[in-house]
């Protein structure tokens, strides 16, 4: 039976967190509904949200797997979804 290991990429979900937190610093909404309706328009407009993990074939201990912080290595290995 095949063996998996799970990569997270955490540093996307902040990134997107602190883009909106800029977009969004200071706005008026009518009540706590409408702004919330507001910041998730933008959020699934900018297609964020994830996933920010991804499966991969655990090859063992021969080839080590880039760590999910090392973002770059990620991407070029086209790891992250």
């Amino acid at each position: 039976m095949p063996k998996y290991k799970l990569l997270s990429d955490w540093e996307s979900a902040q990134e997107e967190g602190e883009h909106l937190e800029s977009l969004f610093d200071s706005f008026s909404a009518d009540n706590h509904e409408e702004a919330e309706r507001m910041v998730d328009a933008k959020a699934k407009e900018l297609m964020y949200g994830g996933p920010y993990w991804t499966l991969v074939e655990d090859e063992g201990e021969d080839k080590p797997i880039a760590d999910a912080r090392d973002k770059h290595l990620i991407m070029q290995k086209g790891i992250v979804r």
